[in-house]
C-alpha cells in the first residue's frame, strides 16, 4: 500500500512539475482568421483538413474558447498583452492607442529569459508592435535564431480572411485554387441557423470552409519543418482563429458566438506533461477567454504573472480558478460606433445594446456590403418566407436592450428570453455580473474615441484614464448615463441633469439622448445651445445633431457641426460626428451635404485612420457605392 501511495504521489508530482526547470520548450502558435471550428475533427466533413485535425489527435482541443472581442485587431491586443481591449483602450478597431509605458507583450518575457520570438504576418495590436519582437514581419523565421536558443514562432494565416471569401479574384488564389473534388460540396454545406439557404449564401459558407483547406496545407509545412529541423519533440504547438467566422452576416463583429467562439488546439510533444493539459485527443471544455492564452504561457514556463495582466492561467504548475462566465466587447467597427457587452456562461449568453436605436446591421464598410449580406436583405424583401424564424429581427432598424439565449436550446442565438418573465432570475444574474465586471475591470468604452484620445495624451494612455485616482472617468457612472441615453423615454428627468453635470463624459451622454429623442429637445434647448461652445469636439457634435434633430436653433446648431467637422484636424471625433450625421432625416441633413460630399473626395494613404473612416461613411451617407 505504502509503494503504491509513493507511486502515486510520484505520477501526481510530476503531472505538476511546471516547464521552467526543464529544458525550455519552443513554441509554435498558428493563427487563423476569421474562422469558428470549421474542422474534420468537429465533424465537419466538408472542411478537409488533415493537419488541424492530427493536431487535435495528438493535442487537445479547447470547446469554449472565447474572444474578449469578435474582430481582430481589439481581440489581437488581448492576445498579445493578456489585458482586456476595453481596460487597455484597445477595443475600437484599428483606433492606434498609447500602450502604458510597462506594458510588455507575452513575448517579451519570453525574449527576457533567452527566447527568440518572431512574429510572421500581421500584429495589429491598436498598438504599436515596434521593438516587442526579436524579429517580425513577412520574412521574419524562427531559423534565424542562435544555436539551441529556444524560439516562440507566431504565423498569421490571411488566406481565411473574410476578403477571400467575398471577393473573387482573392478567393481564387486562395480556396479558389483547389483541386475539383477538394472544395467543399455546395449542395451539402451546412447554413447557419439565422441565415436562409440560398444559393448565393451556400456559396459563400462553402467558400470559408474552401479557404480552410486551402490553408490546412500551409499549416502541414510548417509542422513538417519542426520534423526536418529536429525540434518537433520539444516544441509545443498552439492552434487557434482570432474569432469566428468572416464572410457571412452577423458573425465577425457580433458577440453571437458565431462571432466569439474561436477553436483552440494545444499540442504538447509525446512524453512532455503539462498540469491541466487533458490526454491526447481528449476535450477540454472549460471557459477560456483570449486574454488568458498569453497568461498560461507565461505560466509554463514559470513566469510570475505580471500585475497589468487580467488573463487565468489554465495550463501549467499554478492553475487559476476556472472563469464561471467570460465577457466581450464591441464598440466601433471600422467606420460605425456602436457599444455592446456580452457575458457568457456555459448555459447562457446574455448581452447589452447601449445604443439600442442602431440597427444590427449597421452601414460598416467592408462587412455590411458583402455578398453573403446583400443576400440575406434581398430574401427579407422579396422571398421573406425563406426566412428562418427569429431571422427577420437581425435586419431591423433597431436592436433591444438586451438579449438573453439559451445556449443549450438555441445555439444559434435567435430566441430572446430577455422579456421571458421564467428567466428573470437568469437575466438579474447576467446583469449584475456585467455591472461588476465594467467597474473591476475599468471599462474605458463609455468615453468617446476623440474625447479619450485626448485625454489620454494628458494622462499617459488610454489605459491610465480609467486608473488614475482623480479621473473625471468612473466606468460604471459612465455606463449608468448610456444607459439613460439608450432610453431617454423612460429617464427624461435624468437628461437635465445630466447635461448639467460638469463632468463631459456626462454632457456627452446627455446629448446623444437628445439625438434620440427629437420631441424632447424644445425642453432642452437652452441646455443644448450651451454646450455648442463646449471645449470637446464630440459634445459640440452630439449637442448640433440634437438640435438640428429637434428644429431648435438649427442655424447656429448646422454652423457648429460644419465647423466642429473642417476637414483639419481629421481624428476619432470626426468619425462620430460623420456617425451622428448619419443618423438625420435626409430633409435635416440637407445644409450639411456640401461637407459631407468634400469628404466623401477626399485621398488617403492610411487604409485604416480616421481620414479613411470619414471618407468611408461619407460615401455611404450619400449613396455612393464606390
Amino acid at each position: 500500500m505504502r509503494a503504491l501511495a509513493s507511486a502515486i504521489l510520484l505520477f501526481f508530482l510530476t503531472c505538476l512539475q511546471s516547464l521552467a526547470g526543464s529544458p525550455k520548450p519552443n513554441f509554435l502558435i498558428l493563427t487563423y482568421e476569421d474562422v469558428s471550428p470549421h474542422f474534420g475533427y468537429n465533424g465537419v466533413a466538408l472542411a478537409n483538413t488533415p493537419a488541424v485535425d492530427s493536431l487535435a489527435a495528438d493535442g487537445v482541443s479547447f470547446e469554449r474558447f472565447m474572444g474578449a472581442a469578435a474582430v481582430c485587431a481589439p481581440n489581437r491586443s488581448a492576445l498579445a498583452s493578456g489585458i482586456y481591449p476595453t481596460t487597455l483602450g484597445t477595443i475600437n478597431m484599428r483606433g492606434a492607442a498609447t500602450a502604458p509605458p510597462d506594458l510588455k507583450i507575452f513575448a517579451q518575457y519570453l525574449e527576457d529569459i533567452g527566447y527568440y520570438t518572431v512574429n510572421i504576418g500581421k500584429a495589429d495590436y491598436n498598438f504599436s508592435a515596434d521593438g516587442r519582437w526579436s524579429n517580425a514581419g513577412y520574412r521574419a523565421d524562427w531559423r534565424d535564431r542562435e544555436p539551441d536558443q529556444p524560439f516562440c514562432a507566431v504565423y498569421n494565416f490571411v488566406e481565411t480572411h473574410q476578403g477571400r471569401v467575398k471577393r473573387d479574384n482573392l478567393y481564387n488564389k486562395a480556396g479558389g485554387s483547389l483541386k475539383d473534388g477538394e472544395r467543399a460540396d455546395r449542395s451539402k454545406v451546412t447554413v447557419p441557423g439565422w441565415l436562409p439557404d440560398t444559393p448565393v449564401i451556400r456559396e459563400y459558407v462553402a467558400r470559408n470552409l474552401d479557404n480552410i483547406a486551402f490553408t490546412d496545407k500551409k499549416v502541414q509545412r510548417l509542422l513538417d519543418m519542426l520534423e526536418e529541423e529536429g525540434v518537433a519533440d520539444n516544441t509545443i504547438v498552439i492552434f487557434y482563429s482570432d474569432h469566428g467566422d468572416g464572410g457571412l452576416p452577423r458573425a465577425k463583429t457580433y458577440l453571437y458566438d458565431s462571432g466569439l467562439h474561436a477553436p483552440l488546439i494545444i499540442k504538447a510533444p509525446e512524453g512532455m506533461k503539462i498540469a491541466g493539459l487533458n490526454e491526447p485527443g481528449e476535450r477540454d471544455d472549460r471557459l477560456i477567454s483570449f486574454i488568458d492564452l498569453p497568461v498560461t504561457i507565461l505560466n509554463l514556463l514559470g513566469i510570475e504573472k505580471p500585475n497589468i495582466m487580467q488573463g487565468r492561467a489554465f495550463l501549467g504548475e499554478h492553475i487559476e480558478p476556472e472563469r464561471e462566465f467570460i465577457v466581450a466587447a464591441d464598440d466601433r467597427t471600422n467606420n460605425r460606433y456602436d457599444i455592446v457587452r456580452a457575458v457568457r456562461d456555459k448555459e447562457f449568453k446574455y448581452i447589452r445594446n447601449y445604443r439600442p436605436q442602431l440597427p444590427h446591421l449597421d452601414s460598416v464598410g467592408g462587412i455590411t456590403d458583402m455578398p453573403s449580406v446583400l443576400e440575406w436583405q434581398r430574401v427579407a424583401r422579396e422571398e421573406p418566407e425563406l426566412l428562418p424564424e427569429g431571422s427577420e429581427k437581425f435586419l431591423r432598424d433597431h436592436k433591444p436592450l438586451e438579449e438573453l439565449y439559451d445556449l443549450e436550446n438555441d445555439p444559434y442565438e435567435t430566441i430572446n428570453l430577455a422579456e421571458d418573465l421564467r428567466y428573470r432570475d437568469t437575466l438579474a444574474q447576467m446583469r449584475e455580473r456585467l455591472d461588476n465586471w465594467i467597474v473591476e475591470t475599468r471599462d474605458t468604452g463609455f468615453i468617446p474615441e476623440g474625447m479619450l484620445r485626448t485625454m489620454a495624451k494628458t494622462a499617459g494612455s488610454e489605459w491610465m484614464v480609467a486608473q488614475q485616482v482623480n479621473s473625471l472617468y468612473d466606468s460604471l457612472t459612465a455606463s449608468r448615463q448610456a444607459l439613460i441615453a439608450a432610453q431617454p423615454e423612460k429617464f427624461p428627468s435624468q437628461i437635465g441633469l445630466l447635461l448639467e453635470n460638469e463632468n463631459p463624459i456626462a454632457q456627452y451622454w446627455g446629448a446623444i439622448a437628445l439625438t434620440e429623442s427629437p420631441a424632447m429637445v424644445d425642453q432642452y434647448a437652452s441646455l443644448l445651445r450651451g454646450l455648442l461652445d463646449s471645449e470637446w469636439r464630440d459634445i459640440r457634435l452630439a449637442a448640433a445633431i440634437a438640435l438640428i434633430k429637434g428644429k431648435q436653433h438649427t442655424d447656429e446648431a448646422v454652423a457648429t457641426w460644419k465647423a466642429t467637422m473642417a476637414p483639419n484636424p481629421i481624428d476619432w471625433s470626426t468619425v462620430n460626428g460623420m456617425n451622428l450625421a448619419s443618423g438625420l432625416p435626409e430633409n435635416l441633413r440637407e445644409p450639411l451635404n456640401e461637407l459631407i460630399t468634400r469628404y466623401s473626395q477626399l485621398k488617403y494613404k492610411d487604409s485604416m485612420s480616421p481620414r479613411r473612416y470619414s471618407v468611408q461613411d461619407a460615401k455611404i451617407i450619400l449613396g455612393i457605392n464606390k
